[in-house]
């Protein structure tokens, strides 16, 4: 199956103050086979917490990582994959079936809060649920429910922030 691309999204209504963004770089391998970054890479510190985010284009892949208060799961948990492909249908790990320290891991600075520069590397298995036409990030999932699939993808996510 084709994906179009992969972004990495701060959930910003989640995170009280502006961002100050840094250039940075990151890729992202899913299921063994690279995947296009579209959009801005950037790294960012605010009054709430940490976040690095992977491009903002809107109805394609992201991801989100984070150690915001406003979060309700530990910051070494990738709290979102989702891949689209090019027939429009989505395929989306739910924030519910989070990944945390046994399969996913962060490498980054003792104190991301304070500083955002470091290597940061998120690992982990993507249990695969179908969604016909998922919106745009930030939005709510559709009305309809999801088709679970037996299908586990493993991803990597390695970024920097100078």
């Amino acid at each position: 199956m084709k994906r179009s691309a992969v972004v990495l999204a701060a959930a910003t209504a989640w995170v009280i103050g502006a961002p100050l963004a840094h250039a940075a770089s990151a890729t992202v391998t899913l299921n063994g086979q690279n995947i296009p970054v579209n959009g801005q890479v950037s790294c960012a510190t605010t009054e709430a917490g940490f976040t690095l985010e992977m491009g903002h284009d809107a109805g394609s892949a992201w991801v989100e990582i984070g150690n915001s208060p406003s979060y309700s799961h530990q910051p070494t948990a990738v709290t979102r994959v989702q891949i689209n492909d090019l027939s429009d249908a989505t395929y989306e790990w739910q924030p519910s079936q989070q990944l945390t320290n046994g399969n996913a891991h962060y490498q980054g600075p003792s104190d991301p809060n304070a500083h955002s520069a470091g290597s940061y590397k998120i690992t982990g298995q993507i249990p695969l649920i179908f969604v016909p036409s998922y919106p745009a990030p930030g939005a709510p999932p559709p009305i309809g429910g999801s088709i679970p699939s037996p299908s586990l993808l493993p991803f990597e996510i390695d970024a920097t922030c100078p």
